[in-house]
Parts: structure tokens; C-alpha cells; sequence
């Protein structure tokens, strides 16, 4: 229940526009932030078809995506706030 009021605010700020790519688990499409004014790129994912698809014997999609952004969370990247990986997940 958090997790959606918190989606909600982040889509008030955020304009959706056009998808720029597709992809076996999601795409990827253009924004634009409102309040920052800047265009920035939104990964939307499937997640439950990302926990079906096994990479190793015990492993799925989903796990790698996990690791992925405990490892983007540790870089200082500017134009990535670790908020919104958050309210993905």
C-alpha cells in the first residue's frame, strides 16, 4: 500500500512520453521531470516474468536485477537517486 502512494508522487512530477526501446522484460521510455526540467529515462520491468526466467541453477532475472542496484546504490552517480530504485522494487 506504501509503495503506491509513493508511486503516485513520483508520477506527479514526471511526464511519460514516448517508448524508446522494448525489451524481453520491460522498456524503456523518455520522461520528462517536471520539477528538475530535465528529460531522464524510466526502466519499467516485468517483475514477475523476471522471477519465472532462470540464469544458473538457482538463480533468476530478478536476482541479477537485485544485485544490480545494491551495486548502483554504492556508486555517487548525480543523475541517479536512490529513491526511485527503491520505489520500483
Amino acid at each position: 500500500m506504501g509503495l503506491r502512494k509513493s508511486t503516485n508522487i513520483l508520477l506527479l512530477r514526471i511526464s511519460e512520453s514516448e517508448i524508446v526501446i522494448r525489451g524481453s522484460f520491460g522498456k524503456v521510455k523518455l520522461c520528462y521531470d517536471m520539477n528538475l526540467k530535465i528529460y531522464r529515462a524510466m526502466k519499467i520491468l516485468n517483475k514477475e516474468r523476471m522471477k519465472k526466467k532462470l540464469v544458473g541453477k538457482d538463480k533468476t532475472v530478478y536476482n541479477n536485477l537485485l544485485n544490480e542496484i545494491a551495486i548502483l546504490k554504492k556508486m555517487v552517480i548525480p543523475s541517479l537517486e536512490s529513491s526511485q530504485c527503491r520505489q520500483a522494487i
